[in-house]
């Protein structure tokens, strides 16, 4: 392969992995600006609500998603219960993790950022409750 070959693949696959990266970079300064709503805040309800219904929507079939049910899920798929704390403590790996296609069941939502910061606001909210 020539050189000129090699440089036009290479600035290819960095013209598609730009637009990913902004999009990352976007979303995590915007996670760290806001922070996950508080979970003991009366005013975050109705978000965890969203949540809860987003879980059970798009996330019931593979993982568990809630403290009352724990069976059920498939391997692999981490309990939404035991990932209160990791969300509380990185919410921007999720945020970049919902916004990307995967090959996988997951490849087929599609979660706008208000939808994903009320997932994630729910999954956080659900080591609360153990209180």
């Amino acid at each position: 392969m020539a050189y000129s070959d090699r440089m036009k693949k290479i600035l290819n696959t960095v013209k598609t992995l730009l637009p990913t990266l902004a999009i990352f970079c976007l979303l995590s300064s915007t996670a760290i600006a806001q922070g996950l709503p508080d979970p003991d805040d009366e005013a975050t309800y109705p978000i965890i609500l969203h949540g809860q219904d987003i879980a059970t929507i798009w996330c019931d079939a593979c993982h568990i998603v809630s403290n009352d049910d724990m069976d059920g899920g498939f391997d692999g798929a981490p309990p939404f219960p035991s990932m209160a704390l990791s969300v509380k403590a990185n919410p921007n790996y999720y945020i970049a993790f919902l916004t990307q296609p995967h090959a996988n069941a997951m490849q087929s939502i599609s979660l706008t950022r208000d939808d994903i910061s009320a997932l994630l606001a729910y999954i956080a909210s659900l080591n609360q409750e153990e209180k």
